[in-house]
């Protein structure tokens, strides 16, 4: 099964059972509909302020099961190794 991203939807490539979308519906405004993670260390020195978006969140409350975060290898390992350190990290939906 491949996933056929301009629809997001699974769908079997060897069926043709694209679905139809409404005529005039556009994703102008695709982006207000992802979130943020932010994650902000300061230190003596230096600060670090890494910012990626947030595709999904799965979760109650503060407590986070699940996020699809999409950024740079740099910032996605950043942010995994601060959630691993028990670092604080700020999530927001408001869009961007």
């Amino acid at each position: 099964m491949n996933c056929d991203w301009s629809y997001g939807r699974w769908k079997n490539p060897e069926a043709d059972e694209t679905p139809a979308r409404p005529e005039g519906e556009e994703d102008a405004e695709a982006h207000l509909r992802l979130g943020s993670l932010e994650y902000h260390r300061v230190t003596e020195k230096t600060s670090t302020r890494i910012r990626l978006r947030v595709d999904r969140y799965v979760g109650e409350d503060e407590q986070a099961h699940l996020i699809s975060v999409f950024g740079n290898d740099s910032d996605v390992g950043a942010i995994t190794a601060a959630v691993h350190g028990e670092s604080h990290v700020h999530a927001d939906f408001s869009g961007w």
